[in-house]
């Protein structure tokens, strides 16, 4: 959800009058929290409001890269874009006094709790779940502001710090923001700059020569590791190897569109085990061997799973 026509109406406002009229921070905010960004982060991310989410996904883990990937494959199931409220108009902020008016009223923000309960949002409403549900697990969790060039209209993801910065958008893998900034390159969109919140107040940002130098590249290291990984998850269900006598022999080959620049050592273990599901998803009736092969076509990975029958 853009910000950007609230601030600058609400910008507008503040050079007709002092602060903001008769009105304290506090009442403006509680009057426009659901359209302006800073008070809607202040309010949906306030620790009653993130109580109320804590046991949305469970998880026993202590370790926030664990967390970061659990929440993000729990928003990826159960939660999708609201491509109706998508299309519905900005809203317009306007102060006259002591009175707040919006118009239209009917895109909003919404608490972490009511997008649980709808199972639908937008981009900013996915964000302030995303951070919610982090920062129940103490976690460091933010909210990111990411201005496109020449565009309108921004974006909302959630960030959270391990390392580094890693950003949690809707869909599996967490991307570290090199990674981000190529995926929406790739889709056409220049980020111009990621401005970082904790709660409603800026504490940083991200220019765009800034995201290019933080892109973790892809090395021989990294696809030796996604390999050996892959190998340990599949054996559980199939012996490793090549059979000295074989009657039948199945090849199945997958590209995973980005996942060679998605690829951290960070989140090296659940790449393999998110590939290795959807390889063996493709894989019909019993079979007594494997041997697998992984290759990169930048960004893409590329998987050939051989598979043996021996009687």
């Amino acid at each position: 959800m853009s910000s950007r026509i609230a601030l600058v109406l609400i910008a507008l406002s503040l050079s007709l009058c002092l602060g903001f009229g008769e009105l304290s921070r506090e009442e403006y905010c509680e009057k426009v929290w659901r359209y302006d960004l800073e008070c809607a982060l202040n309010k949906t991310l306030s620790p009653s409001e993130i109580e109320k989410v804590s046991q949305v996904v469970s998880t026993s883990s202590t370790s926030c890269a664990e967390i970061a990937w659990e929440t993000l494959k729990w928003i990826q199931e159960n939660v999708r874009y609201d491509q109706v409220k998508a299309s519905l108009p900005l809203p317009v902020i306007t102060i006259k006094g002591r009175n707040v008016e919006v118009q239209p009223a009917e895109r909003y923000y919404q608490t972490p709790e009511e997008t649980v309960g709808l199972g639908r949002g937008i981009c900013g409403d996915i964000a302030i779940l995303t951070t919610a549900l982090m920062l129940s697990k103490n976690c460091k969790s933010y909210v990111a502001l990411i201005d496109f060039r020449g565009e309108e209209t921004d974006h909302l993801a959630s960030l959270v710090f391990l390392d580094d910065f890693y950003v949690l958008d809707q869909i599996l893998p967490p991307m570290d923001l090199g990674s981000y900034y190529n995926k929406w390159l790739r889709e056409g969109k220049r980020i111009e700059k990621v401005t970082v919140y904790e709660k409603g107040s800026p504490i940083g940002n991200f220019s765009e020569d800034e995201l290019k130098i933080r892109d973790r590249k892809f090395t021989e290291g990294n696809l030796k590791r996604i390999r050996a990984l892959l190998v340990d998850e599949i054996k559980g269900k199939i012996p490793f190897g090549i059979p000295e006598h074989f009657r039948e022999k199945l090849v199945i080959k997958m590209r995973f569109n980005g996942f060679a620049d998605y690829y951290t050592d960070t989140f090296a273990d659940k790449i393999a085990e998110l590939l290795a599901k959807k390889l063996l998803e493709k894989v019909e009736g019993d079979w007594n061997a494997f041997t697998i092969e992984v290759g990169a076509k930048f960004p893409d990975l590329e998987v050939a799973l051989t598979l043996y029958k021996t009687r």
